[in-house]
């Protein structure tokens, strides 16, 4: 340090010069008191003793000049003090991003240079130094967390010392929010429903709006009024445009970060879907399946659903769970029902419109036959049996097993009625036959077992009252009008009327062709073919009807007991060409007519027969068989039998002059008694072979 000796005297004048001699203040430095007297340079302990008001260290430091030691005297040594700085004073705090700016105005540096700042913000309770160091206003406190408020408090550092701390201000860093996340665009029309998640961050301050883009950011719009939540709806847009869509956020620093671009698309109003086309159903077991082309329009909004309609568009049922895809599966059905079917899509907006019907009816496949008998055939089983339902769709066939179960074999020609005939077989051997049933939908479950053997049959002649056979010489000679009874002693033999034709071309198919014209055969009426309340009788007649011939119409017969218009007592079986037949019953007081079904004949050779049962009501049906089928099942209950026609075939109700039926006859059978269906198979097996059956 340099050394300046300065006799009091030099002192005085310096303080004179500075107008502070009056008052110098006294005080103890470096262990010297200056002394009371200024004008000597005593070398006693008294040396300067009056105050200068206010001065101190500062005051002889500035007049002397920092560094020096004054000699005052030859004993004294004078060193002036070190001042330290003040604190900065108006603290303001500005946020900013994770930052603070801070405002100030400078303190007095006291006897130093001005090195930094540091800063508070925990109230003043620790001190950072800026680095590097700042050294004017404002100051920039970084590394903040952005919504976090903070104290702050400066200090002055100058090469004087660090001053105190400053009176505190409060300040909170803030910055624009992070981008939110669209998460889906609902297009409407003319607008766009706009759905996103908030951003992250609000950056430390309350978001108060979002702003949108509609062209990928370009510009942006506040959301007027201010909106804060999802979704967000942007309107006032153009149907059929596409929209690159950009939101952000804005709190009070600004607008925030711009999501990622969603594009959306604005469209019409939807309306209803447009109907179904191109339905087929498909049969099930108590169900249908409905295959459909969707409607080619959904009226703007997704198909979320179908309607049914069982019932051709009375009532819809909705698809449950629900379904937009064919094909449409409807269940709870009666098999068998025929259902009419329409469809409906549905969208967001209702029902559409209805499709056009379809006719579908449910089947399962058929149940098993039941209640099976068996009638030994030559070379042949014929099985008798009930088939209690076909399913829900008709039966197409039938199966059969002849060992038990073990094999079945589909009917050739196909079979679709009790009595089944399976052929091929060995007589004398005992066969476990069984049937299955076939419909649309597939083959049923086998039915029970039961053993038939085949055998050679004869023609039944118990309660046999008429034989007639064109092929027996003994029954026709091959000539005249007399065609014989082989039964009866000869009563109750036939009369050929009009000139049929004998046709011996096989010798052993002979038979007479009925031109339909006049000709018939006729027996006259007598007691013991007369059907009576409590007499029934099984007429039989080998025919094959010539449907093709112009003679023949609707209504000619094959047998006839009955008398034309009058009383049309009595019975006959007619033939239609719709393949129907038909049992007429009449007397006292009932006039019966039972019809077949269609396709119960054809044109080539069956064995026709009537069981006649006058009275016999629902106890004792009468019934119609061709060949081993039956065909009518009619319950009569007349009371009595007031007249009796002659017996005469081929025709129908004796009208006078009509009713002649085209066929050719090969025998006549007529039973004082009721056959059964087996015997009636029976008589069927034991002729058909001249027939080519």
């Amino acid at each position: 340090m340099l050394n300046r000796n300065f006799d009091s005297r030099v002192v005085i004048q310096r303080l004179r010069d500075k107008n502070l001699a009056q008052n110098f203040a006294q005080f103890q430095e470096n262990g010297a008191q200056i002394i009371n007297n200024p004008q000597t340079s005593d070398p006693s302990p008294q040396r300067i003793g009056q105050y200068y008001d206010g001065a101190g260290t500062a005051v002889v430091q500035n007049l002397l000049g920092g560094g020096y030691t004054v000699d005052l005297g030859a004993t004294a040594n004078f060193t002036p003090s070190t001042i330290p700085p003040s604190p900065p004073t108006s603290l303001s705090a500005t946020a900013g991003d994770a930052s603070l700016s801070v405002a100030f105005t400078a303190g007095n540096l006291g006897t130093g240079s001005l090195i930094n700042y540091e800063y508070s913000i925990d109230g003043g309770v620790t001190f950072t130094a800026f680095s590097p160091a700042q050294t004017t206003s404002p100051v920039t406190i970084s590394g903040l967390t952005n919504g976090t408020t903070y104290t702050v408090a400066l200090k002055t550092v100058a090469t004087s010392g660090t001053s105190t701390a400053s009176a505190t201000t409060t300040g909170t860093p803030v910055t624009t929010p992070d981008a939110p996340t669209i998460t889906g665009i609902t297009a409407g029309n003319q607008q766009l429903s706009v759905a996103f998640t908030a951003p992250a961050s609000n950056g430390g301050s309350a978001i108060t709006n979002y702003q949108y883009s509609t062209n990928n950011g370009s510009t942006f719009t506040s959301v007027s009024p201010a909106q804060t939540s999802s979704p967000i709806v942007i309107t006032g847009l153009t149907n059929g445009t596409t929209y690159s869509v950009q939101l952000r956020a804005v709190n009070a620093v600004g607008s925030g970060t711009a999501s990622a671009t969603t594009t959306g698309t604005p469209v019409s109003p939807a309306t209803a879907p447009g109907a179904p086309t191109s339905l087929i159903g498909t049969p099930g077991d108590s169900e249908v399946s409905i295959s459909f082309t969707a409607p080619a329009s959904d009226g703007g909004s997704p198909i979320t659903n179908y309607q049914y309609s069982t019932n051709n568009g009375v009532s819809y049922t909705a698809v449950s769970p629900a379904q937009t895809t064919s094909p449409i599966v409807i269940t709870g059905l009666t098999n068998g029902t025929s259902y009419t079917v329409r469809l409906k899509a549905v969208n967001a907006i209702g029902a559409g419109t209805a499709s056009s019907s379809i006719s579908v009816t449910p089947a399962g496949t058929p149940p098993a036959p039941s209640a099976l008998s068996g009638v030994g055939g030559d070379q042949a089983i014929y099985v008798l049996f009930t088939q209690s339902s076909n399913g829900g769709s008709a039966i197409t066939n039938y199966e059969y097993s002849v060992d038990n179960g073990a094999t079945f074999t589909a009917f050739s020609p196909a079979q679709t009625f009790s009595p089944v005939m399976i052929s091929g077989l060995t007589n004398g051997t005992a066969y476990d036959v069984l049937l299955k049933a076939v419909n649309t939908t597939g083959t049923g479950p086998a039915s029970t077992s039961i053993s038939v053997t085949p055998t050679t049959n004869t023609l039944l002649s118990a309660s046999r009252l008429i034989n007639l056979d064109a092929t027996n010489s003994s029954s026709y000679s091959g000539s005249g009008t007399a065609w014989t009874n082989l039964d009866s002693g000869g009563s109750y033999s036939a009369t050929l009327q009009n000139g049929p034709i004998y046709d011996t071309s096989t010798p052993t198919n002979k038979y007479f062709t009925f031109n339909g014209t006049n000709q018939i055969a006729e027996i006259a009426a007598a007691a013991a073919i007369n059907p009576t309340t409590t007499q029934s009788f099984t007429a039989q007649i080998w025919a094959r009807v010539d449907t093709s011939s112009p003679n023949f119409t609707g209504g000619d017969g094959l047998i006839s007991k009955q008398f034309g218009a009058g009383s049309y007592d009595g019975y006959a079986l007619l033939v239609y060409p719709n393949t129907s037949v038909e049992l007429t019953m009449n007397g006292a007081s009932v006039n019966g007519r039972y019809p077949s079904s269609t396709g119960v004949y054809n044109n080539g050779w069956a064995l026709y027969t009537i069981v006649v049962d006058f009275g016999g009501g629902s106890e004792s049906p009468s019934y119609t068989y061709v060949s081993t089928r039956r065909v009518i099942s009619a319950n009569n209950n007349e009371s009595g039998m007031p007249s009796q026609a002659p017996l005469q075939f081929p025709r129908g109700i004796q009208d006078s002059g009509s009713n002649f039926c085209p066929a050719d006859v090969g025998a006549f059978y007529l039973y004082n008694t009721i056959l059964t269906q087996e015997q009636i198979i029976h008589n069927y097996d034991a002729t058909k072979s001249r027939y080519g059956l």
